[in-house]
């Protein structure tokens, strides 16, 4: 069983949460376009900042649009179990008062320091620019274009490897085992995604399902003609 590392004292900022309406699969016309959805929870999600980027009144200095000179550091108040995805998310407090959310890496507590720039820390939960970055490094949340925040390695247990550098650019390699050539400016955050027992969870009954607004699915054949193709017939009929 994993250790829930929480601290409930501390509340949430509510400009960083916000509620959805689901759609249950259907579109503006009320039409069903994505069949065994609906009856999700209620559910409130929260803003993760994916940019990382470098804040005012602070040790860092914004040298061009994309480069940072410097650091800044954020105290790790709180880890926070989010219900609309596999991971947990950390609340971020920075010096000028500001506070956000981070996907959270493996070993990560409460109390501890994160930094983001490009100082020479290299803790779990660092942001740093690729080319910074030592070969064989392994970290997650990576931008494709430079500044445009995170896009690969998001998911639960997720990361990528650093193998090579060269000039302007980095070798990564994926969680889906493609090596890809990405610019040595795009930030990055070092470590592993939290949750990495994911793919070994059951949900151990049909409610759970439900409550992710996962309904049960159909058989085609089980469907009237004007539903599915495999649909009508007398008895039980063929496809076709």
């Amino acid at each position: 069983k994993v250790q829930q590392n929480y601290n409930k004292k501390v509340c949430s900022p509510k400009n960083l949460i916000y509620t959805y309406s689901s759609n249950g699969g259907r579109n503006s016309q009320g039409v069903i376009t994505i069949r065994s959805r609906g009856g999700r929870v209620k559910t409130k999600f929260r803003t993760i900042d994916s940019v990382r980027k470098i804040l005012t009144k602070s040790r860092g200095t914004l040298v061009s649009k994309y480069f940072i000179l410097g650091e800044s550091s954020a105290k790790v108040k709180n880890i926070e179990y989010a219900s609309c995805c596999t991971m947990k998310l950390a609340l971020l407090s920075y010096r000028n008062g500001r506070r956000e959310y981070m996907l959270v890496p493996r070993t990560l507590k409460i109390d501890l320091f994160i930094y983001v720039g490009s100082g020479t820390t290299r803790d779990i939960g660092t942001t740093r620019a690729l080319g910074l970055l030592p070969s064989g490094c392994i970290s997650y949340n990576v931008e494709l274009k430079p500044g445009v925040g995170g896009k690969i390695a998001r998911s639960a247990g997720t990361f990528t490897q650093l193998l090579a550098k060269t000039f302007g650019f980095v070798t990564l390699k994926l969680p889906s085992k493609e090596i890809r050539l990405v610019f040595k400016n795009c930030k990055t955050t070092i470590g592993q995604v939290y949750n990495f027992m994911v793919q070994n969870l059951t949900m151990g009954k049909a409610g759970k399902k439900r409550w992710l607004g996962r309904r049960a699915k159909v058989r085609g054949v089980a469907m009237n003609p004007n539903d599915h193709p495999h649909g009508g017939g007398e008895g039980r009929s063929p496809i076709g």
